[in-house]
């Protein structure tokens, strides 16, 4: 008779830590999904979760972790949910400004809190910020290839702007800009294949 077996079974470990890559990009998608589906509130909080795993696995105040913040804020953004967005922002902007402050990824998220304080009606402090950003995200040497994506959205923000202030030979200069980027960005090599890798299924968990 062979020996007892009992009846208590071994734990079973997670198949991926919380901070795992493939699981922080699965929860993306996710936060993705939710977003089309006009989920805000299933969004929001896996956005919370996902950069609390951020925080757990990325050195603080590293552009990486920068990178992650703005990243995710531009899905806030997207939801319109400008408060939850408004200090992620601020905090990645005040990373990239000490630790990268000529790349093309700091005017960037400049412009998004611009982008911020115009949703949340604070005209005279968005201005300078959508301004700025756009202007040094133009510059050559500080906008490479995969920044320019990130120029129409720029200039979209402008044209609110300036509609919100009411003033429309302003709004119509800007249309007339933004309208010439996204003709520029269409014919454009990376956008073309950004649109074929944009069809691919999303990434899994192995």
């Amino acid at each position: 008779m062979g020996p007892r077996r009992s009846g208590r079974q071994p734990e079973r470990r997670a198949a991926h830590p919380a901070g795992h890559p493939n699981l922080l990009i699965f929860k993306r998608n996710l936060v993705s999904l939710y977003a089309k589906q006009g989920k805000t509130d299933n969004a929001v909080a896996l956005l919370r979760e996902v950069i609390a795993a951020s925080r757990g696995t990325l050195p603080k105040d590293s552009p990486e972790l920068a990178g992650q913040l703005s990243m995710l804020s531009q899905t806030l953004l997207e939801l319109k949910a400008w408060d939850e967005a408004e200090p992620l922002i601020r905090e990645a902007l005040t990373i990239y400004e000490k630790t990268q402050p000529d790349a093309w990824t700091t005017f960037n998220t400049k412009s998004m809190l611009g982008g911020v304080l115009l949703g949340q009606k604070k005209l005279p402090e968005a201005e300078p910020l959508l301004l700025e950003g756009y202007r040094r995200m133009k510059e050559p040497e500080a906008n490479p290839p995969q920044g320019q994506s990130r120029i129409p959205e720029a200039l979209e923000r402008l044209v609110r702007l300036y509609e919100a202030k009411g003033n429309q030979p302003e709004a119509a200069a800007w249309r007339s800009k933004l309208e010439a980027a996204q003709a520029a960005q269409a014919k454009s090599p990376m956008q073309r294949n950004r649109r074929i890798s944009s069809d691919e299924p999303a990434s899994v968990i192995n």
